[in-house]
């Protein structure tokens, strides 16, 4: 049994349900969960957790269990500190796969970077990985997620669809974009501010913005064309 098994034996064993677990979490989103009656959790973990101790995997259980505001820093400083101690040659940049089916994210990514950015920035982007829906709800996926330690941009692949108009696609790479420009920090109370108001109010000034919601509005109720 491989290490990645054992992880999640044990997490399945210390959160009390069954776990289909992914090891593809970014440093914005380093735990990412969804539990569904009679599936148990859908899980998504940034790499460090593969190191992490049985201590660490039973407060991360916990957290699964009972979300708070303690638990979630505690997770966060250790994904911090396991990153910090990682060595350089083990922070391997990830494989990217930008040409899909129907869209080339390299294009858009380098058009929305030269019309909105300068063309300054050098943030890489990315399909993300191709997985199995569990359930029939598809509506809440996560269109987009930005890796600051690799400066990476990873596109659901969902979206890679003659039914996606390419508008709304150009408006998710430049959300993801800001978060290059915009990095997380920490508000004076604690908390984590992953969109901060530089970063709302940069992206308030988008040209399509209201069409873009609109269309995300139509996606919400299951409209996908």
């Amino acid at each position: 049994m491989g290490s990645d098994d054992k992880c999640t034996r044990l997490l399945e064993v210390l959160a009390g349900d069954e776990i289909d677990l992914t090891f593809d979490g970014t440093d914005a989103q380093p735990v990412r969960g969804q539990w569904r009656r009679g599936e148990g959790w859908r899980l998504s973990l940034h790499p460090c957790f593969r190191l992490a101790s049985e201590e660490t995997l039973r407060l991360l259980a916990t957290h699964l269990r009972r979300p708070h505001r303690t638990t979630a820093r505690a997770l966060r400083s250790f994904v911090e500190a396991a990153r910090r101690e990682m060595p350089a040659g083990r922070r391997r940049r990830p494989r990217l796969q930008p040409l899909g089916k129907h869209f080339d994210l390299q294009v858009i990514c380098d058009a929305v970077n030269r019309e909105h950015f300068g063309g300054t920035l050098r943030t890489r982007i990315s399909w993300g990985k191709t997985g199995v829906p569990r359930g029939r709800n598809r509506r809440s996926i996560v269109f987009g997620s930005y890796d600051a330690a690799s400066d990476t941009i990873r596109i659901h692949p969902e979206l890679d669809s003659r039914r996606t108009p390419r508008f709304f696609l150009e408006y998710i790479v430049f959300h993801e974009l800001l978060h290059a420009v915009h990095p997380v920090r920490i508000a004076p109370d604690g908390r984590r501010l992953v969109h901060s108001p530089e970063f709302k109010a940069a992206e308030r000034r988008y040209p399509g913005l209201d069409r873009a919601l609109a269309h995300l509005a139509k996606w919400t109720r299951g409209e996908r064309g």
